[in-house]
């Protein structure tokens, strides 16, 4: 021990080190309880521990002469902060989302022959009664212009239009309301149906009906992609249309009639209704009748409808 404490006197460069190596040795010893093993160990540790040291060097005269000893302290390399340059970053613009401008309700298309009557129209007569459903009266007119019969609507929801309905003979038709569609009771009075009749050669004429489109605009009924036209005649065969109202309804039956050869009469029926303005023609049982001279005023004029018998 006195050994270590004088080496620790003349050697101060290593006392950190000695001073490390006795808290080693005094904790061998409180372990093992034997001194000489702890001498024993100092020495072996402190040789074993010492890093090689250079002495001041000797002078002649024996005396050591202090010589500053720089001990260089090992730092860990400085390792250079690399400089973060903040990279200049155009804002980002959210770009405003597309104003859609709201749709533009586009006006219903001017109907064929959108225009008041004509001035050089002739024969014009109006009627007037709803026929677009808006509880409100409109007015329809027939006239001939050119020797051609019209007819023509100023409806109050769609504005004019007209239709030119070249049937029969004639250079004009007459024209009344059919309620074909009614509905007792209905809380909303269905809209007429518009008829046209024009006159045939004699003890004939010919029927047709007009309802506005779902563009508003008067159109004549077509059956079978052509203009429906139905042929009243008393010339035979018999043809005509009754009305009969049953139900809470008015059915509209087309009667076409022949002469058996016994005198009898077979009358073939057909049930006529509308969607839009197409016409639907459907077919009901026939019947036979007695020969009488009242079958042709019967079954060979229009009868009970809107529209007067177009045949005295």
């Amino acid at each position: 021990m006195w050994r270590m404490r004088r080496i620790a006197v003349r050697r101060p460069g290593i006392s950190l080190v000695l001073i490390a190596s006795i808290a080693v040795v005094v904790a061998s010893c409180d372990s093992t309880g034997t001194g000489t093993s702890a001498g024993s160990d100092v020495t072996t540790t402190a040789a074993a521990t010492l890093p090689p040291t250079s002495l001041p060097p000797t002078s002649a005269a024996g005396t050591r002469v202090a010589v500053a000893s720089t001990v260089a302290e090992t730092l860990p390399a400085t390792t250079a902060v690399p400089t973060t340059v903040a990279a200049t970053v155009a804002p980002t613009t959210t770009a405003s989302p597309a104003t859609t401008a709201p749709p533009t309700t586009m006006a219903s298309p001017a109907c064929a022959g959108g225009a008041p009557i004509p001035a050089g129209a002739t024969d014009v007569v109006t009627i007037n009664g709803d026929v677009d459903g808006d509880q409100v009266a409109d007015a329809i007119s027939s006239y001939a212009l050119d020797g051609v019969p019209h007819v023509h609507a100023a409806l109050t929801s769609d504005g004019p239009s007209d239709v030119a309905v070249p049937i029969g003979f004639a250079e004009t038709v007459t024209i009344a309301f059919e309620d074909i569609d009614h509905s007792l009771g209905a809380d909303v009075p269905p809209p007429f149906v518009v008829s046209a009749v024009g006159a045939g050669n004699a003890g004939s004429a010919f029927l047709t009906f007009l309802s506005p489109g779902d563009d508003g605009c008067l159109q004549q009924w077509q059956l079978d992609g052509n203009p429906f036209v139905f042929r009243v005649s008393q010339q035979g065969p018999y043809a005509g249309l009754v009305c009969d109202g049953a139900a809470g309804s008015i059915h509209y039956v087309l009667d076409t009639v022949d002469q058996n050869a016994d005198g009898t009469w077979t009358v073939a029926t057909q049930a006529l209704t509308h969607d839009g303005t197409t016409a639907v023609v459907r077919d009901l049982d026939s019947q036979v009748v007695a020969d009488d001279a009242g079958v042709a005023a019967q079954y060979g004029n229009i009868v009970n409808c809107g529209q007067a018998p177009p045949i005295p």
